[in-house]
């Protein structure tokens, strides 16, 4: 039994999805198509009754003498045109909970229009973005270090407390992270898959993948790439121009030298994006992509708060800060400490050298330069105390603080 889909804008995403599945028709080809009939329907009832002569099929290349590439071409066309069924196969992703969101309908994101490129649609599971809230792209290296680690979850921590999405690519290290602390904290993220949106890639990312598509604090997980799609290696640059058009800013923490982080960062710009980055030390290759992008312009993250404020005065959202962010600067190193003027598991002599650790690990060296008249033996002997009070950790005889 033929399935029917009496609501118009249904009607026409039914027949968007058709043309998105259809062989060898990329984005491009459908703008024409549609500037030309502004209906997908009629798109498709031109393409099945009418003439060969038509200008539709004039823009699909299938008039004249038809080279042996075009004869293959148009018979996969011909091929989908007769085994698809044009309602049913929609009713089967709404059945799934994905939602085909063609660009020339409502509920496109507007800003995603702006950009030069735009997909011809989106594939959504759960929520699209509010329009009329801000988004901050976090991205960075998959294999993070510890510090990329904190200063994730830390960011994506205070965007979520000020009403600020957080979108990524759902990737290993510092995306799933950025993304999940903004989902703890009772804030919307979005992912942007290179896969279809019914395939989590990478799969250790499963679980918040689930809660993403599950619309979780109204989030979501977003592609151009229709169901079903595995994710290759071509479509991740293809996905990062969405994650920067889709985005208000673009934090970076940590890349390397040659980090694809960097690809994403180079449509923003092009898009006439905000970039900002976290600094690092010189030394760590993890920070060496940081640091360039700030001697050559970018905006430093010193201040969490600071960062949020700027957000904010970028942009045309109405927003009344959270009370969390009252403009005074804060040393984000402190946020990770415990308060050690309140805590009576130190002596004095354990609080001063608390005060110098951070969260890099430290050889007993540098911790010595910043202590006066302390003997290298008696700084291990506390050291050691400090790190069974649970004050310190400790790995190949570098220090830092415990996370509180």
């Amino acid at each position: 039994m033929k399935t029917e889909i009496t609501i118009p804008w249904h009607t026409e995403c039914a027949y968007a999805y058709f043309w998105e599945t259809m062989p060898s028709v990329g984005a491009r080809t459908i703008e024409k198509l549609y500037g030309t009939y502004h209906s997908y329907e009629e798109m498709y009832v031109q393409l099945v009754k009418g003439s060969l002569k038509s200008n539709l099929y004039k823009e699909l290349h299938l008039v004249g003498p038809l080279s042996d590439l075009k004869q293959v071409r148009k018979q996969f066309m011909e091929k989908h045109i007769q085994e698809w069924d044009v309602f049913s196969q929609y009713q089967q992703i709404l059945t799934n909970h994905i939602f085909c969101v063609p660009k020339y309908l409502d509920g496109y994101p507007t800003k995603l229009k702006e950009i030069d490129d735009a997909p011809s649609a989106l594939f959504v599971k759960g929520k699209l973005p509010d329009e009329n809230m801000p988004l901050v792209a976090i991205i960075g290296s998959r294999n993070c270090s510890g510090y990329g680690t904190m200063m994730a979850k830390q960011l994506g921590k205070r965007l979520a407390e000020n009403q600020i999405g957080v979108i990524s690519g759902l990737a290993r290290g510092i995306d799933g992270i950025g993304q999940l602390a903004a989902l703890e904290n009772g804030g919307c993220s979005f992912g942007v898959l290179g896969s279809g949106v019914d395939v989590c890639y990478p799969e250790e990312n499963y679980d918040l993948y689930e809660r993403l598509a599950n619309g979780e604090c109204h989030s979501g997980v977003i592609s151009e790439f229709v169901p079903k799609t595995s994710a290759e290696r071509n479509h991740f640059p293809m996905r990062n121009r969405i994650i920067s058009g889709l985005a208000d800013a673009i934090v970076v923490i940590e890349a390397k030298e040659k980090s694809g982080t960097l690809i994403t960062v180079e449509r923003a710009l092009e898009q006439g994006k905000n970039v900002y980055a976290i600094p690092g030390r010189l030394n760590d290759r993890l920070s060496y992509g940081c640091n360039r992008l700030i001697a050559q312009g970018a905006g430093i993250i010193w201040d969490m708060d600071e960062f949020v404020s700027e957000i904010y005065s970028h942009s045309l959202y109405q927003h009344s800060l959270s009370a969390k962010c009252d403009g005074k600067s804060k040393d984000l190193c402190n946020e990770w400490k415990v308060d050690i003027e309140k805590d009576d598991r130190l002596d004095s002599m354990q609080k001063e050298i608390y005060d110098q650790l951070d969260l890099q690990f430290q050889s007993l060296d540098e911790i010595l330069c910043k202590l006066d008249e302390v003997e290298i033996q008696k700084l291990i002997v506390e050291l050691a105390d400090m790190e069974r009070k649970g004050m310190v950790e400790e790995i190949n005889g570098f220090y830092r603080i415990k996370q509180k």
